[in-house]
């Protein structure tokens, strides 16, 4: 698969920068080899967890990591907005919260 994203990268002159290309091993194996993109030196550095396109995929293919980041700056707002208002109502919080 890689030989075949390395011939279209030149038919279109597009080059894949090693230091941004990472592996992620899905499905579990017995075997696991250093990859390189052809035609370089650069062995591509292996990941769990990546991210792309904003969102957060591990190598079981679960969003438990992307759904924890989500929360936690969901409750980082709330901490902010609860420590900068008082005597707040459900409809002022929830527009202080889409505010920000």
């Amino acid at each position: 698969d890689l030989n075949t994203l390395h011939s279209w990268t030149n038919s279109w002159i597009l080059h894949f920068h090693p230091g941004k290309c990472k592996v992620m091993h899905i499905e579990p194996t017995e075997t696991t080899s250093k990859l390189s993109i052809p035609n370089s030196t650069s062995i591509l550095d292996e990941t769990n967890i990546e991210k792309d396109l904003g969102v957060m995929i591990d190598n079981k293919l679960t969003f438990t990591q992307h759904t924890t980041d989500k929360i936690n700056k969901a409750n980082k707002t709330l901490g902010i907005i609860s420590r900068s208002f008082t005597n707040l109502t459900p409809k002022n919080l929830k527009r202080l919260y889409t505010a920000i």
